[in-house]
């Protein structure tokens, strides 16, 4: 039985409301649900809220909601939290997470992470491939030697987390109490969007027509 959470509290600082922000048509909450439901390889798809309207919204849509307690639903709430929450609630071979704030995120992508943790991966998130070079405020260079610098393409690849798509062994994370526990597998996926401000909501629609 393989199981996909999706994380939607009511509150949000940068967009009020932000899980039901629309694009291409849908709510972001309601666009997550149902890509993840095509997915072959995932046998049920639940949001975690603790919010009236988001959970009207999803009974409209067909989509089953786990009721999370306000105290999991503050600014400080960690996505670990919520997750242990959710095994207290349902009882799956793998546990999948999908964020809805990354709207390019597609059905495929969920597939492949999931697919992860089933061949053998402990856990398994959804990144894409980083060739930039990082520095601190200080002029420090972090992934780079700023007097000895190798040509980008001649660096070991990097990955950037899509904040996306992850997915879990249950029994491991009840050992270790976070979801890159154990062997993490990368799941290389194409650089996406993370909806945190108002710009970003922005681009989302006008890469996505909505």
């Amino acid at each position: 039985m393989n199981t996909v959470i999706i994380p939607a509290r009511g509150g949000s600082k940068g967009i009020p409301r932000k899980n039901l922000k629309e694009v291409d048509g849908l709510p972001l909450v309601i666009r997550a649900a149902l890509l993840v439901k095509e997915a072959r390889n995932v046998d049920e798809v639940f949001v975690s809220t603790e919010d009236s309207e988001i959970k009207e919204v999803c009974y409209d849509y067909g989509v089953e909601v786990i009721d999370r307690p306000q105290g999991l639903s503050e600014d400080e709430t960690s996505t670990d939290a919520v997750i242990e929450h959710t095994l207290t609630k349902v009882c799956c071979d793998v546990l999948g997470l999908v964020q809805c704030t990354a709207p390019l995120l597609n059905t495929c992508d969920v597939e492949r992470v999931i697919k992860a943790v089933e061949d053998g991966a402990d856990s398994a998130i959804a990144a894409s491939k980083f060739h930039g070079f990082l520095w601190t405020l200080d002029g420090e260079g972090i992934n780079h030697d700023g007097f000895n610098r190798a040509r980008r393409q001649d660096m070991e690849p990097q990955y950037l987390e899509a904040g996306s798509v992850y997915a879990i062994n249950p029994k491991m994370f009840e050992i270790s109490k976070t979801r890159f526990c154990g062997w993490t597998e990368i799941v290389e996926v194409e650089p996406g969007i993370e909806i945190d401000e108002p710009a970003d909501l922005e681009l989302a629609r006008l890469i996505m027509g909505g």
